[in-house]
């Protein structure tokens, strides 16, 4: 197995598990501040991430105080967005340096990361944030869905149902 198909099916299933997450949300039929925020900032990370591989500036906050139904389209649109870049990766380019410029904030001298070890931090970062956003939909009443990465591979690795 080589490591860009491992690569590719993190974002498969981080795709498919949003989506997922999306559809218990949307079933919930309740706004909720801190569901709003915490999936606010799940998909604003996700983006800084995607938007530092390309080189290009992330407006912190880019999503503070947009409708719910804006960030699920931000969500679609950076999965469909990825999903192309991914296509284009090949094993060499994961060891080129990527320069994430918060990463001083969180940790003076941060060592350089590669651009495969930071696709790997945002796979596992957003289950992490997934994971708070399951906690959040109980805790209002909903039943958090099942989007762990094996129950991804027993559906037969399925496209987002958004």
């Amino acid at each position: 197995m080589r490591i860009t198909d491992v690569i590719r099916d993190l974002f498969g299933h981080m795709a498919w598990a949003d989506a997922t997450m999306w559809k218990a949300v949307r079933q919930l039929a309740k706004d909720d501040k801190r569901l709003h925020e915490l999936i606010q900032h799940l998909h604003a990370t996700q983006r800084a991430f995607f938007d530092a591989w390309r080189e290009k500036g992330f407006e912190r906050g880019a999503l503070a105080e947009q409708s719910l139904a804006t960030v699920e389209q931000w969500a679609r649109d950076y999965h469909s967005d990825v999903a192309v870049y991914l296509e284009e990766i090949d094993e060499a380019a994961l060891d080129r340096i990527v320069r994430l410029p918060w990463a001083e904030r969180f940790s003076k001298g941060a060592n350089a990361t590669t651009l495969g070890e930071t696709m790997l931090q945002i796979a596992s970062h957003s289950t992490h944030h997934r994971a708070q956003i399951s906690t959040r939909i109980r805790e209002i009443g909903g039943e958090p869905p099942l989007i762990d990465f094996i129950a991804w591979l027993w559906k037969g690795r399925p496209k987002p149902p958004w």
